[in-house]
């Protein structure tokens, strides 16, 4: 699986976070941590990814895996 998740601010005076995701050449933006979640977990990771995408989300870290690695 090659993911990579990052996160940003819509406006620089507002709270707003704009969620990015990309896995195996597919994206999603969304302001929903939630819809992020649903995107990943339909894309079949395995356990340990599972648990990073999960941890990267809930502290909104930029996260990247390469081949499973």
């Amino acid at each position: 699986m090659n993911l990579d998740y990052k996160i940003t601010n819509l406006h620089p005076d507002k709270l707003r976070t704009l969620h990015i995701i990309v896995i195996d050449g597919e994206s999603l933006s969304t302001t929903r941590a939630t819809e992020v979640l649903k995107f990943a977990k339909n894309r079949n990771p395995n356990r340990s990814e599972w648990r990073e995408i999960k941890e990267a989300v809930r502290l909104g870290l930029r996260l990247s895996i390469r081949d499973g690695y």
